[in-house]
């Protein structure tokens, strides 16, 4: 979910990595599962994403048998959103 939701900000790893005080290499950790980012780190990225620390620790994509428009990843999606689809 990391991943996707910084991808929908237009973020790269290096600049989402940036502000949050880590390495790019954490930061591609926490995206392929190889580690779970901090109590602090993950407040402040809902923060970022507007989005609950549920939201960030669920999975995403084909880890979760979805495609980026529908369930989990789809849901994400909206938030934030208008009605107009903007």
């Amino acid at each position: 979910m990391i991943a996707y939701l910084r991808k929908k900000r237009g973020l790269s790893q290096a600049q989402l990595a940036n502000l949050l005080g880590v390495g790019q290499s954490a930061v591609a950790m926490w995206e392929n599962g190889e580690n779970t980012p901090r109590p602090e780190k993950l407040i402040a990225m809902s923060k970022i994403f507007n989005c609950s620390i549920e939201t960030l620790l669920q999975p995403c994509g084909k880890e979760a048998g979805q495609n980026d428009d529908s369930g989990v990843c789809g849901a994400a999606w909206n938030v934030g959103r208008d009605e107009g689809g903007r």
